[in-house]
């Protein structure tokens, strides 16, 4: 099996693989559990927790629509360079890329005000 580009390993699953390259169209990816991911869109951003230690994460979330419709999200949490965690996981009710991202964005600021999947 080949590895994608460094660009496309983040991915819900953390198992992104081409089984067959030229089986897959542009912009058409097969994770190693799953069906076709279309559409894989990284997003970087920051965000300054307000209670407890309020420090500023550097967070990073990558948004990828199924075959089916379905979107889903994974995000990593930095504080200082240092990996926190990946808060908690679940398919996004959106349906639309845009709405699906905002979605994302306010789920893991969420988990980062609770700390859930997170370590402080």
């Amino acid at each position: 099996m080949e590895r994608l580009p460094k660009r496309h390993l983040q991915s819900p699953t953390n198992a992104l693989e081409v089984r067959n390259p030229t089986a897959c169209p542009a912009g058409v990816f097969r994770l190693k559990k799953g069906g076709l991911v279309l559409r894989p869109t990284t997003y970087k951003l920051k965000y300054k927790r307000r209670q407890g230690l309020q420090r500023t994460y550097d967070i990073t979330v990558t948004v990828v629509q199924y075959e089916s419709g379905v979107f889903r999200y994974q995000s990593w949490v930095h504080f200082a360079r240092e990996f926190k965690g990946n808060g908690l996981v679940y398919p996004l009710s959106a349906r639309t890329p845009e709405l699906a991202a905002a979605e994302a964005r306010a789920r893991i600021e969420g988990h980062i005000e609770t700390l859930a999947g997170l370590k402080e």
